[in-house]
């Protein structure tokens, strides 16, 4: 049994991997998926109290209040930034990263400030201010989201909510030892609005194990099942090497699962 945090990205909750839960907990693993602070619920009251410091304080509380080790952290999107932020507070308690068609920042940089021109005009088009003077980014088009199938538009779709702008704005301070140290995998969503050609060549430089599924950027909604085996097949690989910091790496799999 291995044990899996996964984290939403922007406009989720910790409902999104809902389907992917099932699957892993079928197959005895342990899985958590929490909500990130000011993303349940409906008010508009706490959106300028929102930081990115508050997400990593949710994922490494959690990590530690429940005393896991070994664990496969996993982030969707934005929450690439909450990844590369944790790292400082709880390196020794992970197994390995997965960034999920996520975000790999860069050390004292914001997700602002790697996003590209058309993007960050995209989140300025979509800022609102709030009734209580706090801003944030109203939830996308289905198809900016990835959502394919109108069965999936009409569950999901209410469940969005508004984004916390400040977040977006927010620098990463990165342990460099703890990223170069920790494995590493990508996995690329392939059906995307927006050029990935850069993220795939820092995927490549920084020597990270990659994976792709054919579908649009909610691949925890459109693929569950190629998702969790992916999971699984990248767990597996790296094992042997618990417990060790030498030799830690992930070797090329692919192990069909029977879901």
């Amino acid at each position: 049994m291995s044990t899996f945090v996964l984290v939403h990205g922007a406009y989720q909750g910790g409902w999104v991997w809902d389907r992917v839960r099932v699957l892993l907990e079928k197959k005895g693993h342990l899985v958590y998926t929490p909500t990130l602070t000011g993303m349940s619920g409906t008010s508009e009251a706490n959106y300028d109290e929102v930081h990115l410091s508050d997400y990593i304080d949710d994922i490494c509380g959690l990590i530690e209040d429940e005393d896991l080790h070994d664990v496969v952290l996993v982030g969707h999107s934005y929450a690439g930034m909450i990844l590369s932020g944790a790292l400082s507070r709880i390196s020794d308690r992970l197994l390995m990263l997965v960034y999920l068609d996520a975000v790999i920042p860069e050390d004292r940089k914001s997700f602002i400030d790697m996003a590209g021109e058309d993007r960050r005009q995209d989140y300025q088009n979509r800022t609102v201010v709030s009734n209580y003077g706090g801003k944030y980014i109203a939830v996308p088009s289905p198809q900016r989201l990835g959502l394919e199938l109108e069965e999936d538009i009409d569950l999901f779709m209410p469940r969005y909510r508004s984004q916390p702008l400040q977040p977006f704005y927010d620098k990463v301070s990165i342990d460099q030892q703890a990223f170069d140290r920790i494995p590493k995998v990508f996995i690329n969503c392939k059906k995307k609005t927006v050029d990935d050609s850069k993220r795939l060549q820092l995927v490549e430089r920084l020597g990270m194990q990659y994976r792709e599924i054919e579908t649009g950027h909610s691949c925890m909604v459109t693929k569950p099942e190629e998702l969790a085996e992916i999971l699984i097949a990248c767990e597996e690989s790296i094992l042997p090497f618990k417990g060790g910091e030498e030799g830690r790496k992930i070797r090329s799999m692919s192990i069909k699962m029977d879901f």
